[in-house]
């Protein structure tokens, strides 16, 4: 759809509840927010080979939105904002997990968490 960091990103944030829902019948309440660490982790090595692409030549990514037709320009700053924010949401995310440790609503921040980090 977009790039490879930000869909990773995006499906495991879809997906966090379920997996909260999966573990929570054995009573594992912080799986959650490993799933959501792992997440974040993939995403960074999709932003390294991504930064390899750039490195050669700046990547663009068509988006194709019905009226209009756009596209992403990928470049070595925007590479460098992406790993800042994963960076950054993986350290926010291994810092919470035993924050949020026993929480009903623990996948719902770890959702909120990564679409905030696909947003920016």
């Amino acid at each position: 759809m977009f790039t490879a960091p930000l869909d990773t990103i995006l499906i495991f944030a879809a997906t966090t509840p379920f997996i909260d829902w999966m573990f929570s019948r054995i009573n594992f309440r912080r799986a959650s927010g490993f799933y959501a660490a792992a997440g974040l982790g993939i995403a960074g090595y999709y932003l390294y080979r991504l930064f390899l692409e750039v490195s050669k030549n700046p990547v663009t990514v068509p988006i194709e939105a019905l009226p209009f037709q756009s596209h992403l320009r990928i470049d070595f700053l925007g590479i460098f904002m992406a790993f800042t924010f994963i960076i950054i949401g993986l350290l926010v995310t291994v810092y919470s997990i035993k924050f949020v440790d026993g929480d009903a609503d623990a996948p719902l921040y770890y959702t909120l968490l990564l679409l905030m980090v696909a947003g920016m």
